[in-house]
């Protein structure tokens, strides 16, 4: 009796902590199993008693910036004629390190949903372009001191000059990234039918409050930023 009273026990303990872990996992639509391993669950309360402390960005960010005219680019050009080449006001080139973008303005005669159109922002020695299409945006960012070129999913947002983040919200599916440019470190992730409520960066340490939509029960975690690993 005792026996089969432990392999019970034990069957229910799995069970749950196998569907914990399943619920976890259902979290992410997308995330890379390094990081993955890397974040930690934590509840409410921890959340909560650091919030006041911790630093988040205000959703009228760009309002602090004037976005760069075709005008303001070409004298960008000027001083970065190896980095930057203007060849109309409609089409801009960027000349990184390692890769090269060239960013336009267009629209197809015969296809309304066939468009692209951009706007440029200069902030913390980066010269960024958001490009925006018909249900499609990215950024293509250019850091000046170190002469990098990559591509975010939305519009960044920077700690300082070689750190940044980018929040994306897509029918649902919240996204995430961090890049620390001088060290070469990424974290990211997509939602899988949830959106991030809250967050806040406090020592380095990014915090999240997770909701699956159309849901109250919150889903709370945490993740280092200095123990990222380096892009290969």
């Amino acid at each position: 009796m005792k026996v089969k009273f432990l392999i019970i026990s034990f069957l229910v303990l799995y069970s749950f902590n196998y569907c914990f872990g399943q619920e976890r996992d259902s979290i992410f639509l997308q995330i890379n199993k390094k990081e993955f391993s890397k974040i930690v669950f934590i509840n409410k309360s921890e959340f909560s008693k650091k919030i006041d402390k911790g630093f988040k960005f205000s959703e009228d960010y760009y309002n602090n910036y004037k976005e760069q005219s075709i005008k303001d680019i070409r004298e960008i050009a000027k001083e970065y004629p190896n980095l930057i080449k203007v060849h109309s006001k409609d089409s801009i080139e960027i000349i990184g390190l390692d890769r090269k973008e060239v960013i336009k303005n267009f629209k197809s005669l015969t296809n309304d949903r066939d468009f692209e159109f951009f706007k440029s922002y200069a902030i913390e020695g980066n010269l960024f372009f958001v490009v925006n299409g018909y249900e499609t945006w990215h950024t293509i960012i250019l850091n000046i001191d170190s002469c990098k070129v990559f591509e975010l999913s939305n519009n960044p947002m920077f700690l300082n000059k070689n750190e940044l983040i980018s929040l994306n919200h897509y029918y649902g599916d919240d996204e995430f990234e961090y890049y620390n440019i001088e060290n070469n470190k990424y974290f990211g992730f997509s939602l899988n039918a949830r959106e991030i409520e809250n967050y806040y960066i406090l020592n380095k340490v990014a915090y999240f409050k997770v909701l699956r939509l159309g849901e109250k029960h919150a889903t709370y975690f945490k993740i280092n930023l200095n123990e990222l690993t380096d892009l290969k």
